[in-house]
């Protein structure tokens, strides 16, 4: 295993992919939809089973969101001093007129969460900002991600909506403008929009 880290910089290694999550227990604005914790919604009700049990936290009640914070730091210190993870928010799901819609929304780790997170522990963590397709103030949002320090921003997919999509991806790409902000949103897809 020690070969594995020959030649490598722990500064520079980082894990670019780790989901925030907790169940909003500390304050977080961290959102779960009851139908997760409802046996009538098995494959719900797996998939909060499955995260919980990834972080390590299924019995931490009360204390979930810091629990799950430790569980990542613990990950963390097996490392090599200086290995970072990227944490991700997660945004809520909107509907195409770019309101948010909780019915559909899973779980929802809002990017001023991750950002905290991040900066509380700076020695493990940066941050990476979810911006919904759908969101009025997609191109806002993202600026004021990269300006508090968003290491990452989930790109668009070309759902249909090339307008709002291509206006989104020149942002991204620093070729900005933003006369089409009101329409802009930035990640997933709409359920029931065409492809």
């Amino acid at each position: 295993m020690r070969a594995a880290w020959d030649g490598l910089d722990a500064a520079k290694v980082w894990d670019c992919h780790a989901h925030l999550l907790g169940s909003g227990d500390s304050g977080s604005g961290i959102f779960v939809n009851p139908r997760m914790d409802s046996l009538f919604n098995p494959a719900q009700y797996a998939r909060r089973l499955f995260f919980l049990n990834a972080g390590c936290v299924h019995d931490a009640r009360g204390s979930v969101d810091q629990a799950y914070v430790e569980r990542m730091h613990n990950l963390l210190d097996g490392m090599r001093p200086g290995v970072k993870l990227l944490l991700f928010a997660f945004e809520r799901a909107h509907d195409e007129r770019g309101v948010p819609d909780m019915e559909r929304t899973a779980f929802h780790v809002p990017d001023a969460y991750a950002r905290d997170t991040a900066k509380r522990h700076a020695a493990y963590f940066e941050w990476a900002a979810s911006i919904h397709p759908y969101r009025r103030d997609a191109v806002e949002a993202l600026q004021k991600a990269r300006g508090e320090g968003a290491r990452d921003e989930v790109a668009p997919r070309d759902d249909g909506n090339r307008p709002r999509v291509h206006a989104l991806r020149r942002v991204l790409s620093g070729h900005e403008e933003t006369r089409d902000a009101p329409d802009l949103a930035c990640r997933g897809r709409a359920r029931g929009s065409r492809p």
